[in-house]
């Protein structure tokens, strides 16, 4: 059974995504993600805060769900 996994981002950088693109936004080394949301199945909705530790300590359900391929 395949599960579907929402996934909604917010993040800042530098540079301004309308003009320089999804690829170039993403790869500039002052992105960050801020925050994000996320449900997996028909689970509740869970928000993630980054810590700006320099490690990104992302939950365990999320990692999972990320990595298995169903």
């Amino acid at each position: 059974m395949k599960l579907k996994m929402i996934l909604d981002y917010e993040t800042r950088s530098e540079v301004d995504l309308t003009k320089v693109g999804a690829f170039e936004y993403a790869a500039h080394p002052s992105t960050d993600i801020m925050c994000f949301a996320y449900k997996i199945g028909k689970g509740e909705t869970k928000l993630w805060y980054n810590d700006f530790s320099g490690h990104l300590r992302l939950p365990k359900d999320f990692l999972s769900a990320m990595l298995n391929p169903r």
